[in-house]
């Protein structure tokens, strides 16, 4: 597993080995997420992907499993999320 610096220094041989560690469980997923699916999956978007998106939101019993998440870029990333937002408060309503 890939180690990697909490405070986005470099490292040096003088630094204390506590400042560095594993990635959480979340930070792996999400890694490999976007590592297999490099663009964006919104169809014909050809951004690189920078997000991990829950296809079935956290809050309505969505997982963390890889079934449930896109990789998705930035702007499309808010435009999704925008959208469940809004399912969100319309449920809420009625």
């Amino acid at each position: 597993m890939p180690w990697r610096l909490t405070n986005g220094r470099p490292k040096s041989s003088s630094w204390n080995s506590s400042r560095w560690r594993q990635p959480t469980g979340w930070s792996r997923i999400r890694r490999e997420v976007l590592k297999a699916n490099p663009t964006c999956q919104w169809p014909g978007c050809m951004e690189r992907s920078t997000d991990a998106h829950h296809r079935v939101a956290q809050s309505l019993g969505g997982g963390e499993e890889r079934s449930n998440l896109i990789a998705l870029c930035t702007g499309h990333h808010a435009i999704v999320s925008a959208r469940q937002g809004r399912s969100a408060q319309l449920r809420q309503r009625g």
